[in-house]
């Protein structure tokens, strides 16, 4: 009989430990910074490497990059690498495949592909909350610190940061 209660309760120590791991974040990362997302493409940290510092508000929803179609904003379900691509699936069977390039300082982001049944409007990278209040520039997407920026470029006419 103690066999048994022994597994049983080793079985639930595992059950319990497997469903707080933290391993399902995906994460891009330079020397300097780095962002972590979960499989739904949500972002759960913007990493200060040196400071060890998490500029992401708690609480905060922010998803890498959202569409609009026929006038409704719809955010990523699922995340995935696929050939060194990322891959976004949205409610609406639409696919975004992003190119990601890790730099000395920072992270380009670049949209390669977009597909599905649905015309999509517009992407949306972001918004993308901080805890950084000490310089905004909400006009050209950089907010600052004492100690660290982020900053964000759209270059296309069809995309823009934040809403």
């Amino acid at each position: 009989m103690k066999n048994y209660t022994l597994l049983f309760i080793g079985a639930l120590l595992l059950l319990s430990l497997s469903c707080n791991r933290k391993d399902s974040l995906i994460t891009f990362e330079s020397k300097t910074v780095k962002l972590q997302f979960d499989k739904t493409g949500e972002l759960k940290a913007i990493i200060d490497k040196e400071k060890g510092k998490n500029y992401l508000p708690k609480g905060e929803k922010s998803f890498l990059l959202s569409i609009r179609i026929t006038g409704d904003y719809e955010n990523p379900v699922a995340m995935e690498i696929k050939d060194g691509k990322i891959l976004l699936k949205y409610p609406s069977n639409i696919i975004a495949t992003l190119k990601i390039e890790e730099k000395d300082t920072y992270l380009t982001f670049e949209l390669v592909k977009i597909e599905g049944d649905s015309e999509v409007e517009l992407v949306v990278w972001g918004p993308y909350p901080t805890s950084i209040n000490k310089t905004i520039g909400e006009t050209v997407g950089v907010v600052r610190g004492d100690d660290f920026a982020i900053g964000l470029q759209a270059l296309n006419i069809k995309t823009i940061g934040g809403y």
